[in-house]
């Protein structure tokens, strides 16, 4: 599947020419999902995580944040499973950070999301 390729902050990579560049990255594609926000998709509001429902509470489930992690992660097309899984959530910055290693076409990967409030 090809994408426009981002930075690692999300946004629209340029080329040292000022070019944007395509990708076939599924970490990109993980990456992208793990940031949309339940309803926030004008397409399909039905997409997206439910942080502020679920996740960015004052007790939240990590139970429940981990099954709604797995459960995009393995949505993603070309993810044939995951190695390691590991959520943190930082309660007065309000930010989520997961980490993860998954396997792609026999080939192990790993990266790394920062989800912002």
């Amino acid at each position: 599947m090809n994408d426009l390729r981002l930075t690692q902050d999300g946004d629209l990579y340029f080329s040292e020419n000022g070019d944007v560049e395509l990708t076939q990255s599924v970490i990109q594609a993980i990456a992208i999902r793990l940031r949309w926000f339940l309803g926030e998709w004008r397409i399909n509001t039905n997409y997206g995580i439910p942080y502020y429902d679920e996740i960015l509470i004052k007790n939240p489930s990590m139970a429940l944040l981990d099954d709604r992690i797995r459960t995009e992660i393995l949505s993603v097309e070309g993810v044939e499973s995951i190695e390691s899984l590991d959520i943190s959530i930082d309660k007065k910055t309000r930010k989520c950070s997961i980490s993860f290693a998954i396997i792609v076409n026999e080939e192990s990967l790993e990266g790394e999301v920062n989800v912002n409030v």
